[in-house]
């Protein structure tokens, strides 16, 4: 078989080098552990993130936002280690707000390496560097280029205003 451009598959390439999904395993025990009748009722779930590399958890909260957030942040410490980060986010396609006030919110679930930004490199300081130095040279060169055409068209206009005969037939108007 030979190697083409239409035997890749971009779905699985994605996959591949995407970053790691959420574990069925761990959302599956999340699901039996944390939410439940007194916390959050969970009633669906669907994917979460720019990649689908999360889970977003759908259903009612029972209680107050500020308490069930740190309960379930907490159990989730528990369960899991420092593996998952937890995120109360506005329900997406909510149809009204909450009975309590405010809108809806349901809890999104990524890996921390998703989530949260790795530390920054030396080639990234390079390139920041570098692209600060060639902002600054345009700046330079733009104010320079302008204050030249300024100083040129004033004089010429200037000129013109004194003396309109005599700057016509120096600077070619």
């Amino acid at each position: 078989m030979s190697f083409s451009v239409d035997n890749i598959d971009t779905v699985k390439l994605l996959e591949l080098l995407g970053p790691e999904k959420v574990d069925p395993a761990d959302v599956k025990a999340i699901k039996e552990k944390l939410f439940g009748y007194t916390t959050f009722w969970l009633t669906k779930e669907e994917p979460f993130g720019d990649l689908g590399e999360g889970v977003l958890f759908i259903g009612n909260l029972r209680g107050k936002r500020e308490e069930i957030f740190a309960k379930l942040q907490r159990q989730l410490r528990e369960l899991t280690g420092d593996k998952y980060n937890l995120f109360m986010v506005e329900e997406p396609n909510s149809e009204g707000d909450d009975p309590r006030g405010g809108p809806r919110v349901s809890f999104g679930l990524l890996r921390k390496e998703v989530s949260e930004p790795g530390p920054t490199t030396l080639w990234q300081y390079v390139i920041s560097l570098l692209l600060f130095l060639l902002t600054m040279f345009s700046c330079v060169e733009l104010g320079i280029a302008s204050k030249v055409c300024l100083s040129y068209s004033s004089s010429v206009i200037f000129c013109y205003m004194i003396i309109p005969s005599q700057s016509q037939v120096a600077y070619g108007l």
